[in-house]
């Protein structure tokens, strides 16, 4: 998933809501990769054409299975918590070898 660092204002979102949702993610899937040091810079087109640059970071879980309606509500309460009118959470297949 990636996760905005700054609201729309500019302002840094607080250490407490990363650690929170770490915390849950590890709890619920057993660990978790976090990709914070070096924030990634994502760039796109708003409705006025303008380009909107925001930084981010990304978090990654590994799990047996996707649960849709889990990452669905989580994303919800994700936009909530980030003030965003949508928020990427992506599933990937992947083989461990």
């Amino acid at each position: 998933m990636l996760l905005p660092l700054y609201d729309n204002d500019g302002q840094p979102f607080s250490d407490e809501l990363y650690k929170a949702i770490r915390l849950e993610l590890t709890e619920r899937f057993g660990g978790l990769t976090a990709y914070s040091r070096s924030p990634a810079t994502g760039l796109w087109k708003n409705d006025d054409e303008e380009v909107t640059v925001d930084k981010v970071i990304v978090y990654e879980v590994i799990a047996d299975d996707v649960e849709k309606k889990f990452w669905k509500s989580f994303k919800e309460i994700l936009k909530a918590q980030f003030k965003q009118e949508d928020m990427i959470i992506r599933c990937t297949d992947i083989e461990v070898v």
